[in-house]
């Protein structure tokens, strides 16, 4: 708690609802909320997080589950009203799921805020099926699986609730890939490579963010999480560094068109069967964004090839002209390469040094093989 009014962070407390019962659950509440002085400035909105996929797959009906969280939306909001209910369904993927989730939806919408799916993919499913799982052609490709998810979940809630708009939440969302090695002991450490799936899933999230009110990256401490710990020791995995890449990310999202509509090169990856179709992916994926003003814009460009440099052009229709004002390149000597507490920065963001640019109705960009580029642009003078 002290960290979250550090940092003035929303507290959530994620809570397995199959294995608490409403009298456990009121009393972590209501600790929670006591720990709070009634002087401190200090007002949090908090964010309860019922995951209940697990009763989904242990053949709880949906009915019984919307009752449970009918009757503990009414309790908590009894001792705090200042609160957010976030109701985690089961896995858009699996079978029958989705009308598990509507039938329980259409009987607790009124008592939840937002509907939530946990995102760990491809998950043991995905594992060594298919070919080349730690090729990074993969961990681009799995992006196509969360957009078909939101489109999913966003048409389920308008069936269980046409009235009222429930926005959706990934809570939590990560990389759960394959371990390297056959080990009953599951520990990963992001490499390069798979910062083409964060990359491709960042993305993926702020262009449906009319859809998506909150994207939980965990665990953010430790195992598949962003910051790695050993003993005393605490450095950035490859996926913190990427994050460095979407912090100028602006507040509206803007359609990126190729010029006359030209189809931008693609190539084909199998999929994995049983889990996600094959498609054609694009060497070049290209995030646009900008400030409220239309004063500052900022283009996130990733380079998916594995031999070829790409040179890219970004024309700025009905705006005016523009000039870099700062660079970032995601580094790494090889595209396998992880951060250690040996070589904490074997990945890391680097900034790129820029000359004196004058504003111009277009931008070249040079992206090296398997390379993620960010750059910001102002149509300020000074």
């Amino acid at each position: 708690m002290k960290l979250c009014k550090t940092l003035e962070a929303s507290p959530h407390i994620r809570i397995d609802l199959d294995r608490y019962c409403g009298k456990e659950i009121t009393e972590v509440a209501e600790s929670a909320f006591g720990s709070l002085r009634s002087e401190d400035w200090w007002k949090p909105v908090w964010y309860f997080d019922f995951f209940v996929g697990d009763g989904f797959e242990a053949g709880i009906s949906a009915e019984e589950t919307a009752n449970k969280i009918n009757n503990l939306s009414e309790r908590l909001r009894s001792l705090n009203p200042n609160i957010k209910i976030i109701l985690t369904g089961a896995d858009p993927s699996l079978g029958s799921a989705v009308r598990w989730n509507e039938e329980m939806v259409t009987k607790c919408c009124r008592k939840i805020d937002i509907f939530g799916i946990q995102w760990l993919f491809p998950g043991v499913k995905g594992w060594l099926r298919g070919k080349g799982p730690f090729e990074t052609e993969s961990a681009a490709g799995y992006s196509a699986a969360l957009d078909q998810a939101l489109r999913i979940t966003h048409g389920m809630l308008q069936n269980a609730s046409p009235d009222q708009s429930i926005p959706i939440a990934l809570s939590c969302w990560s990389y759960l890939r394959a371990p390297s090695q056959n080990t009953a002991d599951y520990r990963i450490n992001f490499s390069k490579q798979d910062c083409f799936f964060h990359a491709s899933q960042l993305n993926s999230i702020i262009r449906n963010s009319d859809l998506v009110s909150l994207a939980e990256n965990g665990p953010l401490i430790g195992n598949l999480g962003l910051i790695q710990v050993e003993g005393d020791r605490i450095w950035g995995s490859a996926a913190y560094h990427l994050q460095k890449l979407y912090l100028d990310t602006r507040e509206i999202v803007l359609k990126v068109a190729t010029i006359r509509d030209k189809p931008m090169q693609t190539y084909s990856w199998s999929g994995i069967p049983g889990l996600i179709e094959g498609r054609d992916i694009p060497y070049i994926d290209v995030l646009a964004t900008r400030s409220a003003d239309a004063s500052n814009l900022t283009l996130l460009v990733l380079n998916r090839h594995h031999r070829k440099r790409a040179h890219v052009r970004v024309s700025f229709r009905n705006f005016a002209d523009l000039r870099p004002m700062e660079a970032k390149i995601l580094r790494s000597g090889k595209f396998s390469f992880q951060n250690t507490s040996s070589k904490p920065e074997t990945v890391y963001c680097a900034s790129v040094p820029l000359g004196k640019y004058k504003a111009m109705d277009h931008v070249n960009l040079d992206l090296p093989p398997y390379g993620i580029v960010s750059m910001t642009l102002t149509a300020s003078n000074q």
